[in-house]
């Protein structure tokens, strides 16, 4: 692996967790509630997207919807 690219990480149980858990509150996709979890997990300040359905997890994390 280049060391410029990004390395994939297990995710861990309380991520996914916690992604369980923001897929049952607010319907998000399974691959939706899981990249909110592991921002949130990993104490990213916001998250940057385009998919407005992610305007409902502001509470937990700063999103800015793109476009």
């Amino acid at each position: 692996m280049r060391r410029d690219q990004p390395s994939r990480g297990s995710l861990s149980a309380d991520a996914f967790d916690l992604g369980t858990e923001l897929q049952a509150s607010h319907g998000l996709k399974t691959p939706d509630a899981l990249h909110a979890a592991c921002a949130t997990h990993h104490s990213c300040d916001r998250l940057w997207t385009n998919d407005d359905r992610f305007r409902q997890l502001s509470s937990r994390i700063a999103v800015r919807i793109i476009g």
